[in-house]
């Protein structure tokens, strides 16, 4: 099992901000001062009662603002239960990507964390961090795998109604990208998450933008979820979903486009595995040697059996590998 940080921006879609029309992005005509938020932007509101909603699996979360002599009262509610009650006011020179809310140590499971501009002041949104367990073996420093949108794991539908980016196609991942305006046009991205670890957990990402709209994504069958990918300002690059600790088998996303004339765009996504987790198994004897269908002690060596273990066995696997993968382990003393 190992640690799986992500950070989002104030504009991500992930975050719910409501009411409607209560929440605005920063601007560096208004405010100079955006420059020294997270990502040189951030998301605030002056009304009393506005709130941010953020859900998440995984054990931990924070949330950034800044506290400045214009900021004022604000509560936070984790799983429904009042959290914290605190102050976002400095008397005082501003004090920038500050921590306004953050909790640790909790179950590997859904969360959900909502900030409420309880006083007669204003309140902002910077960047949000969470982390997750993910996976069940040890963990080895890798990349991610980087799928773009030009992969036979996504789907377009239906025919015709998704086009490459006319604007700003520099700015998406390989200069490739899929943009639609039809509503009900989604896509699908099939993947598989198996013992082999191909796949701990998955990111997709879009754009977001003025002239962007909602959609929603159903993970396997479930209950869609609502999105809104309408902001103030264009961005690329962005995250649109998140899910990890899926079950093993196949699994689909589906991103579908809610509003008419309005923008989805699909830029890629991301597979996160753990290298080191694979099914082995061995067996460690001092006076005798071992064998299974699985493994056999090949030799013995200081008194200790060592194993080669065939870990694949299925014949698609072996010849993607050419054969059998041999691991060699010393025995427990």
């Amino acid at each position: 099992m190992y640690t799986l940080n992500t950070t989002i921006d104030d504009s991500s879609p992930l975050i719910l901000y409501s009411p409607e029309g209560s929440w605005e992005q920063g601007n560096v005509e208004k405010d100079p001062e955006v420059e020294r938020y997270w990502g040189k932007s951030y998301t605030h509101t002056f009304q009393e009662g506005a709130e941010a909603w953020f859900g998440f699996e995984g054990t931990g979360v924070t949330i950034f603002g800044a506290r400045r002599n214009f900021r004022g009262e604000y509560t936070v509610r984790l799983d429904g239960q009042l959290v914290e009650t605190s102050s976002a006011f400095v008397d005082g020179p501003g004090e920038y990507h500050s921590v306004l809310y953050n909790v640790t140590g909790l179950d590997q499971t859904r969360h959900s964390v909502l900030m409420r501009n309880s006083g007669n002041l204003s309140l902002d949104i910077d960047c949000i961090y969470w982390t997750a367990k993910v996976g069940d073996g040890s963990y080895k420093e890798s990349p991610p795998q980087l799928l773009d949108d030009t992969r036979s794991a996504f789907t377009w539908s239906p025919q015709g109604a998704w086009t490459a980016p006319t604007n700003d196609l520099v700015k998406f991942m390989n200069a490739t990208g899929h943009s639609t305006t039809h509503a009900g046009a989604f896509v699908n991205y099939t993947f598989t998450v198996s013992n082999l670890s191909l796949c701990d957990a998955v990111s997709v990402y879009g754009t977001i933008g003025p002239q962007n709209s909602r959609y929603t994504v159903q993970l396997d069958g479930n209950e869609p979820q609502n999105f809104p990918a309408v902001r103030q300002t264009y961005d690329a690059q962005v995250l649109l979903f998140h899910a990890n600790n899926l079950d093993s088998g196949e699994h689909s996303v589906i991103v579908k486009n809610e509003d008419p004339d309005r923008l989805l765009q699909i830029d890629y996504a991301l597979v996160f595995s753990d290298q080191a987790r694979c099914e082995l198994l061995f067996f460690k004897s001092r006076s005798m040697a071992y064998e299974h269908h699985q493994h056999k002690c090949s030799f013995i060596y200081d008194h200790h059996p060592y194993c080669v273990f065939n870990v694949y066995s299925h014949w698609q696997e072996r010849r993607r590998l050419g054969g059998y993968v041999g691991f060699l382990f010393p025995g427990f003393r």
